[in-house]
């Protein structure tokens, strides 16, 4: 099949190096003419009605010319070499049976025939099986259909019908019941009111030991004679639905084939393999490919049942697609891993793990369906060159199948889409960083990290019998370090583990200090800083200054209009949308106004204060100061709105920094300082870590009056506690003054 040059079974093809050379319409139409009727001359009258059904231009003639014309360029260029003969009789193109899959598709199902009609009905099967593959859909069904193609597309579809029927019959003749199932599929597809196509794939579904699957395809058969046709099954689709039941098949391995066919031959031997894999001297056996679980996993046992309800669903029509995505270091590979072991039973047909490496160098959907090709037993000489014909062809092979499919480490929806079933009881989960929001038909489970009892358990789990009390100060101290993340947690218990001089107090205290804190986050291959970092490498420049502008002002939540000092509104949303789509930032709230508060996670904020040159560094500390600076001066403006009488002290104000756009009313200024209120504590904190202490106390004391106004004493003392020490740190003795008298 290498040698196919040209496809119209299916979308129009050219197949060359540079994928689709013609795009043109016209041009596109008098190609898939040519080739509905190859080496034969086609007359300039049956191509202009093509072109233009019955209504051509008085310039057709000159017109086809013209694409002719154009044509015999782009196939040259394209390095195909079908020459284009003109005659008096109108055209034709010279292609070779086998570079053309309609021209391979006859040759084949007439082959096929024969060796049928010789008694070879194992190798009929096999070359009838290779006539299927070539077809992709609908002859021509990205092309407009002109009534000039009926006849030639009702001919191609007829012989398919017969294919379909022959193969079929072959199949159920040598026991291949998920082959069976595969074709019979397809034929519902096309005609699902069949009540013998429902019974037949009910008793095929029974005989290739998928029950629960042909229990569910006898219900859905009697929902759509109910619904569509308002009839009840008759007595034979009964009895199939029995049998499912029952658990067997009565008169398998030759449901509907006719007793005089088959008296007189010997039993067959079972074949596995719907694509009519070559005969094999030993049986096949399904993929097993999970890696090893964890013997220490805990936690996410809410998560772990609806994943397992999720993916043991028993719809026979939509395949479930399961995408567990999460910040790094949350555990999502492992979740992924647990489930699939403990599935297994419901998926007897294998379970293939493919790792994409999408956070490193994402794997080409084309190799990665080549591995699930061969990964269910598929010989390599019978799958396609062409990697929608490999999606296609994966497809065919999941429709009757049940395989448990995890495709760990997704960078993109377009990097697994062509791996997707398209119908049957198979199953996919997807692991990735992102949340792959555009992945159709896809259920999301993020990942969080623990809460404290699933953190405490799995420290005492990784660190081994008596190494640390869980509920210890020692502990709790070292989870507040980690944060609860999985990957932390895992890296520190298996210190303790392995080190059985580290005391849990002496990791303790080496966790306490954030400059070296992700240094102590590392054992062998395991690091949070270089899980981290794989996402961080992802991000566009734009989007790499803000996550580190983050870092540096993030010290608990913040909102998306305070970043908006240091770029428009539309790049810092465009920028934040991203970060939170690949798990750096989460979304921590969103109040009744809509407008929603952010997060990062303590660890991965002491990663964005690490990242990047010295350069990129001292920027984010600048592009901080513009933030509080621009923080300061709303609040100036804010309070110049407030007509109450205050009794704390404000700092020396001088003139605006920045000019004002428009004044605060005072309803907006108390309206503006209820939507920040949680932004002014974390920047207060952000400005003093960053060495900003004049900020710091300033902004301490400038929202004072607001404090008043609400009562917020919390707020206040808090503020006012770090507003002192910048003060102090600062050398500013007014400030200090300020902060003691309002602390007062």
């Amino acid at each position: 099949m290498d040698s196919l040059r040209y496809g119209i079974l299916g979308p129009l093809r050219l197949v060359h190096a540079q994928g689709q050379p013609l795009k043109a319409a016209k041009p596109r139409q008098l190609l898939a003419t040519l080739l509905l009727h190859p080496n034969r001359f086609v007359s300039t009258d049956l191509i202009a009605d093509a072109l233009w059904e019955n209504t051509p231009p008085r310039s057709a003639t000159a017109n086809i010319r013209t694409y002719v014309r154009a044509l015999r360029g782009v196939l040259q260029d394209a390095g195909l070499p079908a020459p284009i003969d003109t005659s008096a009789a109108g055209y034709s193109i010279e292609v070779g049976v086998d570079e053309l899959d309609a021209s391979l598709f006859e040759s084949l199902l007439a082959e096929g025939g024969h060796l049928r009609d010789a008694g070879d009905g194992r190798q009929a099967m096999q070359v009838l099986s290779r006539a299927y593959s070539l077809w992709r859909g609908r002859p021509l069904e990205d092309l407009p259909m002109p009534a000039a193609w009926e006849g030639s597309i009702a001919r191609l579809e007829a012989q398919h019908r017969g294919l379909v029927d022959s193969l079929l019959d072959l199949r159920l003749e040598y026991g291949d019941a998920s082959g069976a199932a595969v074709l019979l599929s397809a034929r519902l597809t096309e005609d699902p009111y069949d009540e013998q196509l429902w019974r037949r794939l009910v008793d095929a579904l029974v005989a290739a030991g998928r029950v629960g699957e042909a229990r569910a395809a006898y219900a859905k058969a009697v929902q759509t004679l109910a619904d569509e046709l308002d009839i009840k099954p008759g007595p034979e689709l009964e009895a199939a639905g029995a049998r499912a039941e029952n658990g067997r098949s009565a008169n398998w391995p030759n449901p509907g084939i006719p007793a005089d066919r088959t008296a007189d031959r010997p039993s067959p031997v079972v074949q596995p393999g719907p694509m009519a894999a070559p005969e094999l001297k030993d049986p096949v056996r399904p993929p097993s490919q999970l890696p090893l679980d964890l013997a220490d996993f805990s936690g996410r046992q809410e998560l772990v049942e609806q994943l397992r309800d999720l993916v043991c669903g028993r719809d026979p029509v939509r395949p479930p697609v399961a995408v567990i995505s999460g910040a790094p270091g949350t555990g999502k590979t492992s979740l992924a891993v647990r489930l699939g072991h403990l599935v297994r039973e419901y998926f007897p047909d294998g379970q293939i793990y493919l790792d994409m490496h999408g956070a490193t160098h994402p794997r080409d959907p084309a190799g990665a369906l080549t591995d699930l090709l061969l990964s269910l037993n598929l010989p390599d000489f019978a799958i396609p060159t062409d990697p929608e014909r490999r999606s296609a062809m994966l497809r065919s092979e999941l429709a009757s199948r049940r395989v448990l499919i995890i495709l760990d480490d997704v960078a993109t929806a377009g990097q697994v889409t062509p791996l997707m079933p398209g119908t049957g009881a198979s199953a996919v989960v997807v692991t990735s960083r992102n949340r792959l929001m555009d992945l159709a038909g896809a259920d999301s489970t993020p990942l969080d990290t623990f809460d404290d009892r699933e953190a405490a358990r799995l420290l005492a789990s990784v660190a081994g019998p008596g190494r640390i009390d869980p509920s210890s100060p020692e502990a709790e101290e070292i989870l507040a370090a980690c944060a609860n993340l999985p990957l932390a947690i895992r890296i520190v218990g298996s210190r303790l583990a392995q080190r059985p001089d580290l005391s849990a107090r002496e990791l303790a205290r080496r966790l306490r200090d954030e400059t070296s804190r992700l240094d102590e986050l590392s054992i062998g291959e395991l690091a949070v800083r270089t899980s981290a970092d794989l996402s961080y490498d992802a991000l566009s420049p734009g989007e790499a200054r803000l996550y580190r502008l983050i870092g540096h002002f993030a010290v608990g939540v913040f909102s998306a209009r305070a970043l908006e000092a240091v770029a428009s509104p539309a790049a810092v949303r465009r920028s934040l949308d991203r970060l939170i789509e690949v798990n750096l930032v989460r979304i921590s709230s969103v109040d009744h106004r809509g407008t929603a508060r952010y997060r990062v996670h303590d660890l991965l904020r002491l990663h964005a204060l690490g990242v990047g040159t010295d350069e990129e560094r001292a920027q984010a500390v600048r592009d901080v100061e513009t933030v509080v600076d621009a923080i300061l001066n709303k609040i100036r403006r804010a309070n110049n709105a407030l007509s109450f009488e205050y009794f704390g002290v404000l700092e020396h104000t001088g003139p605006l920094t920045a000019p004002d756009p428009s004044p605060f009313t005072e309803t907006d200024a108390i309206a503006w300082f209820d939507s920040e209120r949680s932004t002014f504590v974390p920047a207060i904190r952000a400005a003093a870590q960053n060495g900003l202490h004049e900020y710091a106390w300033r902004i301490a004391a400038a929202w004072g009056p607001y404090l008043d106004l609400r009562a917020g004493f919390d707020d206040w003392n808090g503020s006012h506690q770090q507003g002192l020490r910048s003060a102090i740190a600062c050398g500013d003795r007014h400030g200090e003054a300020i902060m003691h008298r309002n602390l007062g």
